[in-house]
């Protein structure tokens, strides 16, 4: 399955620090099997981010390069706690065949709360970096406050 790769910092990031797709490694929860050259219609891929990845109306893109955090953490982070504890209510151990389903999921919240194949590089240096499930920018978003902005960097598609 084909699925991006978004290079994401507080900061702005310089040409020099832009990811080179041959020093892309992976973190938990990841399997990369090839990293495809930059995407060429950026606007598009952000775009994608805000209106499809990250939760709803919880930023807005200010330019290809840059998008804006409107709120909402909070009501995300509440929605999401709820969603995990009903997974953990539901944990029979009479029935391990649910169970296994149900172990699955929670850890699948846990990693990946926003329940994207899109993979986050927030780690960087010299063109390296680690690609990451979502729990890593939803750690980011947890900090900023409204008006925050989140800058892109490089942006791949990889093949998994």
């Amino acid at each position: 399955m084909l699925s991006t790769i978004y290079q994401i910092s507080t900061k702005p990031i310089q040409e020099d620090e832009l990811l080179d797709r041959d020093l892309i490694s992976e973190g938990d929860e990841v399997n990369i099997s090839y990293v495809k050259n930059p995407c060429d219609d950026r606007s598009k891929f952000v775009a994608y981010l805000v209106n499809n990845v990250l939760p709803e109306g919880m930023f807005q893109v200010a330019d290809e390069n840059t998008i804006i955090y409107n709120g909402g953490y909070e009501g995300w982070l509440e929605t999401q706690c709820q969603k995990i504890k009903a997974l953990s209510y539901s944990l029979n151990p009479a029935n391990p065949k649910d169970c296994k389903y149900t172990f699955f999921s929670l850890r699948r919240s846990l990693v990946d709360p926003l329940a994207t194949s899109d993979l986050f590089v927030t780690f960087f240096h010299d063109g390296v970096g680690v690609a990451e499930r979502s729990s890593e920018i939803m750690n980011i978003i947890r900090d900023l406050k409204k008006g925050d902005k989140l800058y892109l960097g490089s942006i791949y598609t990889y093949h998994d």
